[in-house]
């Protein structure tokens, strides 16, 4: 179905807002030990209660880290045990790399037997960011007691500075859970597949290692994406997560903005703005933002966590990328893609590169995880709810047609496209909006051989249904929609767009020649969001047309991430946001459709 109406997502021209912020206390969290890719730490919440790194009062077994002091992390810094609380108005910092093959970038891991209680406010809401002296990816590492910060005051920097992209200055927030996932390590005894059994524990039967042996081959679960193979939290197990508990909580995150992350760990290999890994339903996370980040802006290994109101701005890969059997629900997503991203989503029923023969300990170090176990965790449990992805046509690479299999996009075609759904997941996406993804608007991959499982088939049997979309490029029509899936499986993505497969239904395809998103007569090297900008993210042109998302966590009568009848001062991501901070997000349309 085409129509030819406007889709009000706009630009225009306001002044920066700037805020002036005192320089807080600093206090270093963790070892800067110069080794590199060994370089993690354990903060123990019972060693540290009432300690020097505590603010408290906060309770028996709680840190607090208040807005006094600014908190630097000085490596990869895993809460091993009890609760990390931080208070509204906090600045956690993470120290940039210290040089080009020096691993050791500041980042905060929550482990499976910890919590993190972060939580906000409008007015002062808390920011993870840089902690480094000079706009540099290398070196500029904080010291002493008054270092003089690049982004001392985070509501004022803006993605790029002097055409450089802000991204890769330090690591980044990880949160580890012991809810499900399908990722099957070791697959011989299928009668005690998955028997979470975690070194050192009581009762485990599986002694800590020495120095640099692996444990995976006992500890059946999950290690995550991002922690260097030689590290003491990867030797010991401190990275691994997922397990039987799906009501697990790993704390809360509100009013919550992760800036200028995605440093490197390893030779390409870098962190994502928020990296959830098993992570249970009873962790709360809503009003969340990532401000540019060098890989995947959110990133979710299974799990069965519920996200409400994030927002994502020009992540280098993914905006969002969904894995390992996810089970929990996205509502109200905005997403912003810069020149250089991949994909608004990725969205694999498991994870990428996998090995027939599971998990080795050659193999593990390298990211190569084992099969699906269907049996274990399906695929079909996850939902994405009023989403926004915006796109930018202003990205310098050029696209070509992809002759790949399976839906795997390759070359100068794998930059700024649309939905990529494949590895038998079954995504359902409900009253949302693509506007202008520069490659293909959604492609859905194969695996071979086929099975019931599979992407395709998972949406003819209705697992797996796109419904109340809209889909607004310049200059598409009914014919053009072909370009939008350039892969093997473009009858299947036409199919879903023309809601004549499975359970599709709503879906329409806008012309959207007249809008301007993003797409910014500018050379390569300029700036993506240049200073003075507002970007407009409430759709009024897309049909009214919705469908009740089953299952939603709340009711959004809409299609989209903002009401379009609501109030400019109703915008979830107002004052809080980095990106509204600096007038970035505004509402500037007309109300309604």
């Amino acid at each position: 179905m085409n129509h030819s109406k406007k889709l009000a997502l706009g630009i225009g021209l306001a002044a920066v807002l700037g805020t002036s912020a005192a320089q807080a206390a600093v206090k270093y969290v963790g070892t800067r030990d110069g080794v590199g890719a060994t370089s993690t730490s354990e903060f123990n919440i019972a060693v540290q209660d009432g300690g020097v790194l505590d603010d408290g009062p906060a309770g028996d077994g709680e840190v607090l880290w208040s807005a006094a002091h600014t908190y630097v992390l000085q490596d990869i810094v895993f809460v091993t045990n009890g609760t990390l609380r931080i208070a509204p108005g906090s600045i956690v910092r993470g120290q940039p790399q210290s040089g080009p093959v020096i691993y050791d970038p500041g980042a905060l891991v929550i482990a499976t037997t910890a919590k993190l209680i972060a939580v906000g406010s409008p007015g002062q809401p808390i920011v993870f960011t840089t902690a480094a002296t000079a706009n540099t990816q290398y070196g500029a590492v904080a010291t002493g007691s008054a270092p003089i910060f690049w982004d001392l005051n985070p509501a004022n920097q803006g993605l790029y500075s002097s055409g450089s992209h802000n991204s890769g200055r330090w690591g980044g927030l990880v949160l580890l859970g012991n809810a499900g996932t399908n990722v099957d390590r070791t697959t011989a005894n299928i009668a005690t597949d998955f028997v979470v059994r975690i070194a050192g524990e009581p009762g485990s039967g599986v002694p800590v290692p020495g120095a640099g042996l692996w444990v995976a081959d006992s500890d059946d679960r999950a290690t995550v994406e991002g922690i260097p193979a030689t590290s003491h939290a990867f030797t010991n197990g401190l990275d691994r997560f997922g397990g039987h508990d799906n009501t697990h909580s790993s704390g809360e995150l509100r009013y919550v903005s992760i800036k200028f992350g995605g440093a490197e760990i390893g030779a390409n290999n870098e962190l994502n703005g928020l990296t959830l890994g098993g992570v249970g339903s009873g962790t709360i996370i809503d009003r969340v933002e990532v401000f540019g980040n060098t890989d995947d802006g959110i990133e979710i290994f299974g799990g069965t966590v519920n996200l409400l109101r994030v927002a994502i701005f020009g992540a280098h890969d993914d905006q969002i990328d969904i894995d390992s059997g996810f089970q929990g629900k996205i509502q109200f997503a905005l997403c912003v893609m810069s020149q250089d991203g991949d994909k608004m989503g990725e969205w694999d029923g498991s994870y990428e590169g996998e090995s027939p023969n599971g998990f080795t300990a050659a193999s593990h170090g390298s990211g190569a995880p084992g099969p699906v176990n269907v049996a274990r965790a399906s695929n079909d449990g996850y939902a994405i709810y009023n989403a926004t992805f915006i796109g930018n046509l202003a990205a310098t690479t050029t696209i070509t047609n992809d002759t790949s299999s399976g839906g795997q996009a390759t070359g100068n075609n794998d930059r700024n496209h649309g939905i990529q759904v494949r590895d038998q997941s079954s995504p359902s996406l409900y009253n949302s909006i693509l506007v202008n993804p520069r490659g293909y608007g959604l492609a859905i991959g194969n695996r071979s051989p086929l099975n019931q499982n599979d992407v395709i088939n998972r949406i003819t049997s209705g697992a797996s249904k796109f419904q109340a979309v809209t889909f607004a490029k310049n200059g598409a029509t009914a014919a053009s929609i072909a370009a939008w899936s350039l892969n093997s499986n473009t009858a299947g993505a036409q199919s879903v767009i023309s809601n004549s497969i499975g359970s599709c239904r709503s879906n329409e395809v806008i012309n959207a020649d007249d809008v301007v998103v993003l797409n910014l007569p500018v050379a390569a090297g300029q700036e993506f969001l240049p200073p003075m900008l507002k970007l407009n993210p409430v759709a009024y042109g897309a049909s009214a047309t919705v469908v009740e998302g089953v299952g939603a966590p709340e009711t959004g009568k809409f299609r989209g991430a903002f009401d379009p009848f609501e109030p400019s001062a109703s915008l979830w991501t107002r004052g809080w946001s980095v990106a509204s901070r600096l007038g970035i997000i505004t509402d500037t349309g007309d109300e309604g459709f």
